[in-house]
């Protein structure tokens, strides 16, 4: 009986005295622009280099998506 009620206390203890997070809506970093390239500025790059360049920027796009999604969380 004693173990209950000090494990009450304790619990109530950490409980009251447990702090509360207050999320503030981070604001939204303007859309990035990105100089845009036409084919024939391509047209010199070897096939293996110009996949590499589309793989980058597929990642990049992906990464700027998961960093916006992680900010529009704290608009909840």
């Amino acid at each position: 009986m004693k173990k209950l009620i000090l494990l009450s206390l304790a619990i109530t203890l950490v409980v009251s005295c447990s702090q509360r997070v207050i999320t503030v809506a981070l604001p939204l970093p303007p859309p990035l622009v990105v100089p845009t390239l036409d084919a024939t500025a391509l047209e010199c790059l070897a096939d293996d280099t110009y996949q590499v360049l589309v793989q980058r920027d597929k990642l990049k796009s992906a990464r700027i998506e998961t960093l916006e999604n992680i900010i529009r969380t704290t608009h909840e």
